[in-house]
């Protein structure tokens, strides 16, 4: 039939075989089968214009859009877990804070208890030498706890 309308043979086969079972062509071959040919072929036949044919890519779009419940859940449990995240580097930062200062009044200790020999340490049976040495030390720690040279 093609041949004889358009004088040249069909050469779109594979397109037609995915094709033929669509609503747009199935309805196209019923309203062929009691009007004339010519009409149907030239697509100038409007047998079933609310035919059921699948939504276009715009209004797919904006389906989606309009319908983003899944989205927003979505988006909902991001939310929930960089809040969970958030809470946990909180705990995370006070908890390291804690173990610094324990640190630190840990090695305050130390030099204190350091400190306070080198203070006590009698200078008197010493060498010279020692006895400089001593003195010196307790005149930084004097200076580091009081401020004052």
């Amino acid at each position: 039939m093609f041949q004889q309308l358009q004088k040249k043979a069909f050469c779109l086969f594979h397109a037609w075989n995915i094709l033929r079972h669509e609503p747009k062509w199935a309805a196209e071959r019923e309203s062929r089968n009691g009007k004339n040919n010519l009409e149907a072929v030239n697509g100038t036949d409007e047998a079933n214009p609310n035919a059921a044919r699948p939504p276009g890519r715009k209004a797919e779009k904006a389906a989606r859009k309009r319908s983003d419940s899944d989205a927003d859940h979505f988006i909902e449990e991001l939310k929930k877990m960089r809040e969970d995240r958030q809470h946990i580097e909180k705990e995370r930062k006070e908890r390291d804070d804690k173990l610094y200062n324990l640190e630190k009044q840990k090695m305050d200790l130390e030099q204190e208890q350091h400190d306070k020999m080198i203070m006590e340490i009698d200078t008197s049976t010493m060498d010279k030498e020692a006895q400089l040495y001593f003195k010196l030390k307790k005149e930084e720690i004097l200076a580091r706890r009081f401020g004052c040279n």
